[in-house]
């Protein structure tokens, strides 16, 4: 009847104005979509929560509290791709699924491919992202950012390229699953890890900075034919008493092109022997033997000098104070530790022991026979 569509019809509205509609999965699918929901769907699955707080809207979506206690994690059918949208508004992090082209956070529910291609995507990571049940791999390219601050976990791949950006810093924890392309600027500093259980492929557009004595870049696993790479541009802002270091542990091809650049200006410890690239004994294959041309050491304190060594084992930045370098008996790899040895004690020599004797005896002496 026509007041049963009005009541139908005012019902919808009602649902679409409060926002209610959100809590209910769509069923409609979209041209991209790879997948159909099914009826089983629509109850929403939790992979996982970051906490047990009740303010939250069954969609997992986040409420005005401005803390990562304010999300939760919802799993749902996505499509493959995923495309960053940013539509949370001022919040940008990567737990608001608003900021997301899916209903849901990526990584829950399958293996997602996660885009960032526009000068308009500046998401964060300021509250942990390692809740992904799947692997994701994460694409930034033209102008987008990413700024993490808190832990991220990347199952696949990590890929920088144009003038895309990716900052780490405080204490967070970044591991990539397989491969770096860092085809644009990386910078780390604090504390921050990055983790690369794979390889690094470094061309000559990437730029990494590594600022400080703490932040660290390793390179856990290197299968045959997965050598890293670089030819791009290497940066190091150094603390006082050095700065943190590139680790691979496998083989590293450094081609003609890198550079590294030195900014020494907060550095005051001295003459010292500082570790910028190494390769955890494997063996490094170069192009030329003196790959690393011309390295730009700047703010260096007055009596202090710098150069760069390059030995089977690393990249080095050897400091000399006043034409004085480090000591030569310091070695640019700790040498193998012995294991402790004492002087061979020599037992004392026993005197030699005289066999038994006793006094000869004499035979008796019997009176001549008389003839």
């Amino acid at each position: 009847s026509m007041k049963t569509k009005a009541w139908l019809l005012g019902a919808v509205n009602f649902l679409v104005l409060t926002g209610a509609w959100a809590a209910v999965p769509n069923h409609t699918t979209r041209q991209d979509d790879d997948v159909h929901l099914s009826e089983n769907d629509e109850k929403l699955t939790h992979a996982a929560s970051l906490s047990t707080s009740s303010s939250l809207n069954i969609a997992g979506r986040k409420l005005p509290a401005n803390s990562c206690d304010s999300y939760e994690i919802t799993s749902g059918h996505t499509t493959i791709t995923i495309q960053w949208t940013g539509k949370g508004g001022s919040d940008t992090e990567w737990l608001n699924v608003n900021n997301w082209s899916s209903a849901y956070l990526p990584g829950t529910f399958r293996e997602n491919k996660l885009i960032m291609s526009s000068i308009n995507d500046q998401g964060t990571v300021h509250c942990p992202a390692t809740y992904m049940t799947k692997d994701v791999t994460l694409v930034l390219r033209y102008s987008a950012s990413l700024d993490v601050q808190a832990d991220l976990k990347i199952g696949n791949d990590l890929e920088l390229r144009a003038k895309a950006k990716f900052t780490q810093s405080g204490q967070s924890v970044v591991t990539v699953g397989t491969k770096l392309y860092l085809g644009a600027k990386y910078e780390i500093s604090g504390n921050a890890m990055l983790f690369v259980d794979g390889h690094i492929y470094f061309p000559n557009s990437g730029s990494l900075k590594i600022e400080g004595e703490n932040a660290s870049v390793s390179v856990s696993r290197n299968a045959p034919n997965d050598d890293s790479e670089v030819h791009g541009k290497l940066t190091y802002v150094m603390g006082a008493s050095g700065v943190g270091s590139l680790a691979f542990n496998g083989k590293l091809k450094i081609g003609t092109a890198a550079r590294i650049v030195v900014d020494a200006s907060l550095y005051s410890a001295g003459q010292a022997r500082i570790p910028l690239i190494t390769f955890n004994g494997s063996e490094g294959v170069f192009d030329s033997p003196y790959v690393i041309t011309q390295p730009v050491v700047t703010g260096l304190a007055a009596g202090l000098t710098a150069e760069i060594m390059t030995t089977d084992s690393g990249v080095y930045l050897e400091i000399s104070q006043n034409g004085v370098p480090p000591p030569t008996s310091a070695p640019m790899t700790p040498a193998p530790v012995p294991l402790p040895t004492s002087a061979p004690v020599t037992p004392p020599t026993p005197a030699p022991v005289p066999l038994p004797t006793s006094d000869p005896v004499t035979p008796p002496t019997s009176a001549p026979v008389p003839l």
